[in-house]
């Protein structure tokens, strides 16, 4: 039980902070990328069920047709 009652401590220095900042936009953007690539596109056309639909509008995707979607460098 003394394992369990262990709490995990999160380094939130601005250092620790800006390095998951960093991280997370890193992953964000190649989402993005995979989504606008043609097998990101032949994936919503051979898997369209609601889960696909429901993420690929959330890119701005809209039926067959791809809106260009900005990556933005926050650098």
């Amino acid at each position: 039980m003394a394992l369990l009652e262990k709490q995990m401590k999160i380094d939130m220095s601005p250092e620790a902070i800006a390095k998951r900042l960093k991280i997370v936009n890193e992953l964000r953007r190649t989402c993005l990328s995979l989504a606008n690539s043609s097998t990101g596109k032949d994936i919503l056309k051979k898997n369209s069920t609601k889960s696909v639909q429901r993420t690929s509008r959330s890119l701005g995707f809209e039926g067959d047709h791809a809106y260009d979607v900005e990556i933005v460098d926050y650098h």
